[in-house]
């Protein structure tokens, strides 16, 4: 499902108009249709990054606008 989602995100639909009216076709008919694989999957969130995770310039921004709103 997962697949059929980034195709239809990515495909030129000017160049393979076929192409995304066949994997559109064939996403509704996966949505519509519960499987066993599919019922395991939850919906996905943004994750968060921790601190250690940005970049520096993000932390030194973050700072400096805190340290200027004391």
């Amino acid at each position: 499902m997962k697949e059929l989602e980034d195709v239809l995100m990515n495909i030129d639909r000017a160049q393979f108009p076929d192409r995304y009216v066949q994997v559109k076709a064939l996403y509704n008919e996966k949505r519509s249709t519960p499987s066993p694989e599919n019922e395991n999957e939850k919906p996905t969130s943004p994750v968060k990054p921790s601190w250690s995770q940005l970049h520096n310039c993000t932390r030194a921004t973050f700072v400096s606008f805190a340290t200027d709103c004391i």
